[in-house]
């Protein structure tokens, strides 16, 4: 294995990026300071960047960085940095621009050179060839690891400033009895909501995202399989009580028209939505979007149809797409719910209703995920069954009650999905 090429067993984005990533805080994030500078220094050497390219820059950066640390953020220091590269190699000129879509905040810094420092030890640990190497790389590894030497026992007082940032940044949905389960979603959480097709998941998306948007959360879709007026159209006519069946076939009427134009431009475009129309995007477009957003929520619809390495199998595709998705979850420090498809294998069974084991290469997602949330309504399979029942079914939740069943009230041509009759009747009762 050449040392000077990124192993192929670290081509993931989490990996890939991880050098990229930090020599992008390193030169564009004008938060860094000399005391982050001194902090990378100390625990990132040139041989961690197994990638030239990569290794060079970042040789590059810590010869102007020591030629005068007062003028680091500088346009001189710039400006020396460009002359040294163009004397000593030329051909960095052309990939340092390039870095500026890796840019991630400062306080992601430390997440990034633990990432950098597992790749660069499990490369060593990998080429070991005698107990002495083993033992050698070892110790670095004791004298050196970041996590190791940056451990620290959280006091109370910081437990409970940490609770009062997350308690603000929380995001709720609408609903009463999901969040009597789940809590609320919070930074680092990855959500899979899935569903057998016209089970309604993309209705309880659009419901959950205006929703959350009204409450004063902002919120960025990724929709990968309809177009954003079509999501828009949606959730107006599900906010301004509109058949989306008449808006679709041309038959709404005048007060319908009017009804519509008034929430759009009334309420709507006030709402923090942001729908992304790109139909074909990567992870790293989607990393790097993320990490410079202010949303709260990210959601994406769908897992499939993010563009991955074609060269693999459909397992390793979408187990690498559902890690990086983790990842980026915990690195933004935002809850990402992401949609996704059923197998095939769900239909051959009498009991429709979906399992854990029914998510198309379920194996990773399963491992990754915090929650997995399904969507079924029995009417789809039987034509006796009530058409406005859906059940909300909570298959997996590290952080509450897991295997719930919520049942709630749908309504397609409305686009709206409502808490059960029972909870409704009673809220009625309540305000006489």
């Amino acid at each position: 294995m050449v040392k000077n090429d990124l192993c192929i067993k670290y081509k993931n984005v989490s990996t890939r990026c991880s050098e990229k990533t930090i020599l992008a805080i390193l030169l564009y994030n004008e938060n860094m300071t000399n005391d982050l500078v001194e902090t990378v220094i100390s625990y990132v050497t040139d041989e961690m960047f197994l990638n030239g390219t990569n290794r060079e820059i970042y040789k590059m950066f810590k010869t102007v960085y020591n030629i005068d640390k007062e003028i680091y953020k500088t346009s001189q220091f710039y400006k020396t940095f460009w002359q040294v590269c163009s004397l000593e190699n030329e051909a960095l000129l052309l990939d340092i621009p390039l870095l500026e879509d890796y840019w991630s905040p400062v306080k992601t810094l430390n997440y990034w050179i633990e990432k950098i420092q597992e790749k660069y030890f499990a490369y060593k640990y990998e080429n070991c060839k005698t107990k002495q190497d083993y033992q050698d790389i070892l110790n670095l590894e004791n004298r050196i690891s970041f996590t190791q030497n940056n451990s620290e026992t959280l006091s109370n007082e910081s437990d409970i400033e940490e609770y009062e940032r997350r308690k603000t940044s929380a995001v709720f949905t609408p609903y009463r009895d999901i969040n009597r389960c789940v809590g609320s979603l919070q930074g680092g959480d990855m959500i899979i909501l899935a569903g057998s097709p016209g089970s309604g998941k993309t209705c309880l998306m659009l419901n959950l995202a205006i929703g959350m948007a009204i409450s004063g959360k902002s919120i960025d879709i990724y929709s990968l399989e309809m177009p954003p007026y079509q999501l828009r159209q949606r959730m107006v006519c599900k906010q301004a009580s509109i058949d989306s069946i008449k808006f679709r076939n041309f038959t709404l009427t005048d007060e319908e028209k009017e009804r519509y134009r008034n929430y759009l431009n009334n309420h709507f475009k006030k709402l923090n939505i942001n729908i992304y129309n790109k139909q074909t995007v990567t992870m790293d477009e989607i990393k790097r979007r993320t990490i410079k957003s202010k949303a709260d929520l990210v959601i994406i619809d769908y897992l499939g149809l993010i563009s991955g390495d074609s060269n693999k199998n459909s397992y390793e595709r979408y187990s690498n797409i559902s890690r990086d998705i983790k990842l980026l979850a915990m690195e933004s420090n935002k809850p990402i719910l992401c949609l996704h498809q059923l197998s095939r294998e769900y239909d051959k069974r009498d009991d429709k209703k979906p399992r854990i084991s029914d998510l198309r290469d379920s194996g990773k997602i399963e491992q990754d995920a915090d929650m997995i949330w399904f969507v079924y309504r029995p009417a789809l399979f039987d034509e006796k069954a009530n058409k406005e029942e859906l059940h909300f079914i909570i298959a997996k939740n590290r952080h509450g009650e897991t295997n719930k069943d919520i049942k709630m009230v749908f309504n397609g041509s409305k686009q709206s999905i409502d808490d059960s009759k029972s909870y409704i009747e009673n809220v009625f009762k309540e305000r006489g």
